[in-house]
């Protein structure tokens, strides 16, 4: 899709106001209608952010990635081989739960560097969204060197920048565990799911944690965030359907999934 395409979802992080583009010789700029505000088009990256309310965990972890994101695909090639498999078919054990049909839109909440994306059909309308601006960087090469397309936005999953039922499926993988509020991130997936759209979100479970003991700060990890590691079945909104969760990877993700109804 292009800016234009995906302009009539798109919506300011601050007023949820409608957004126009403002174009120019050297930027494009997306603007609240109802305000006047500007955000900024860069590299093809829609900079939905309000910076000053990314805080505690969502701050810490946004710095975390931006830093992490040249090394991350390697990191994530060599922890599936420590898992027994290869990563391409790892992602499939989840990417498999989601519904989707060519001409779908399809929106990944914390997208990284985009390997979920060149799995998934082809035919589909693609949006990833992301917290930090290194990841997306690296996504975005990752995508031209794929021949993937989608439009990619910086934004912050607890408060997703993108009118009602906009997406006929959401997925989320790896980062919830981690949110500051990890039941308005859901909330806000199942506000930008259509309705009869499913949405999966998957993470670390404390297996996983476990077996990484080793690894510089994994202790802590689990010791702050020991009740984390399992499907948030009890924060999904009282509205959804057919909420269920299950072990995926061996046990060292779940995969929860929830439907908002028709």
């Amino acid at each position: 899709m292009s800016m234009d395409e995906v302009l009539p979802i798109l919506r300011s992080p601050r007023t949820h106001g409608e957004l126009e583009v403002v174009r120019s010789v050297d930027e494009m700029l997306l603007r609240d209608r109802r305000t006047g505000e500007r955000f900024p088009v860069r590299d093809g990256v829609a900079e939905l952010l309000v910076a000053a309310a990314v805080t505690g965990l969502n701050r810490r972890y946004q710095r975390f990635y931006d830093r992490a994101a040249p090394l991350y695909d390697a990191a994530l090639g060599l922890a599936a081989r420590l898992a027994r498999g290869r990563e391409a078919d790892l992602r499939r054990e989840y990417l498999g739960d989601l519904e989707v049909e060519p001409g779908d839109r399809v929106l990944e909440v914390s997208v990284g560097t985009g390997a979920n994306l060149r799995l998934l059909p082809p035919g589909l309308r693609l949006v990833g969204l992301d917290i930090s601006r290194g990841m997306l960087r690296r996504c975005r090469r990752n995508l031209r060197r794929w021949g993937v397309e989608a439009d990619l936005i910086l934004g912050d999953a607890e408060e997703l920048p993108f009118v009602d039922d906009a997406f006929d499926a959401v997925l989320h993988v790896g980062g919830i565990n981690a949110f500051n509020d990890r039941q308005r991130a859901l909330a806000e997936m199942f506000r930008v799911a259509r309705p009869g759209a499913k949405v999966v979100v998957v993470d670390e479970t404390g297996q996983l944690i476990d077996r990484f003991a080793w690894f510089p700060g994994a202790r802590q990890m689990k010791r702050s965030f020991a009740e984390r590691f399992e499907a948030p079945v009890g924060l999904v909104p009282a509205a959804a359907v057919e909420v269920g969760a299950r072990p995926v990877v061996h046990g060292d993700l779940y995969c929860m999934s929830f439907r908002k109804p028709g």
